[in-house]
């Protein structure tokens, strides 16, 4: 072999080597920076959904450490690169009573996920939702917009929560109730989906829906408990009186012996 070929293939050799060793090390660190003290996390979450696919052996590591919020960031990750099992993690971490001190963060990355997954992602509306929850109590656009979104990512929960937040604030019962059910369809446990049909079959006067559709949220999400306690013996109280008000119905139609 000549001398010159000989180089250039021991050089290809040695980058080879060190890309082989140096890639999964450096993206190892990306995934311990994602709750290391004095590291910037949102940069290590940023060059990990870059490396897409490429990072997925090193946070599935990550998903098996001891450490709380490198197990839940890591599986944010994993459900955003397209492996929605990992949901099933964060809301682990979520109704966990032994991890209540992770529960907000836990709360805050599963939203993350359903605000991105199947959505207008990299759009300003998407980017709000991301980095501020508040801007979810309305839309601040067009409604049109907003529409239009749905038209375009059919698939988009949060969207449909979104839409069907406006509505019940403007009194359509109906639409609100048909959009949390199809955020519900597309993310089953939706918490804020639930909710907001639990006020929409509360409004509607089906009393026993809603107490259903409360305890399922405080169910995904105990956090939503002490929110939501009210509206939720509310709605006990009025399913007892109508399983009560039924019952005597049903006597009252009884044939006298």
């Amino acid at each position: 072999m000549k001398p010159v070929l000989r180089t250039c293939v021991s050089l290809f050799l040695l980058l080879a080597a060190v890309w082989i060793f140096y890639d999964p090390l450096v993206t190892s660190w990306e995934v311990q920076a994602l709750s290391s003290a004095g590291h910037d996390a949102l940069s290590a979450e940023q060059a990990l959904l870059r490396r897409g696919r490429g990072a997925v052996w090193a946070l599935r590591n990550g998903t098996q450490a001891r450490d709380i919020p490198l197990r839940i960031r890591s599986a944010r990750l994993l459900a955003l690169l397209g492996d929605d099992a990992y949901d099933a993690q964060i809301l682990e971490a979520l109704r966990d009573p032994r991890d209540t001190h992770y529960a907000a963060l836990a709360e805050y990355l599963i939203l993350s996920v359903w605000d991105q997954r199947n959505g207008p992602l990299p759009t300003a509306v998407a980017v709000a939702l991301r980095d501020e929850r508040a801007r979810r109590e309305e839309w601040n656009g067009a409604p049109q917009a907003l529409d239009l979104l749905l038209i375009q990512h059919p698939a988009w929960s949060s969207g449909y929560v979104l839409r069907a937040r406006r509505k019940l604030k403007d009194r359509e019962v109906r639409g609100a109730l048909d959009d949390a059910k199809v955020a519900l369809h597309w993310e089953p446990e939706h918490f804020e989906a639930y909710t907001l049909l639990g006020e929409c079959y509360q409004l509607l006067d089906f009393a026993a829906a809603a107490r259903q559709c409360y305890e399922k949220a405080i169910e995904v999400n105990p956090r939503l408990e002490a929110v939501y306690r009210e509206k939720l013996e509310r709605a006990r109280k009025d399913a007892a009186a109508e399983r009560e008000r039924r019952l005597l119905e049903r006597l009252r139609d009884l044939p006298v012996l």
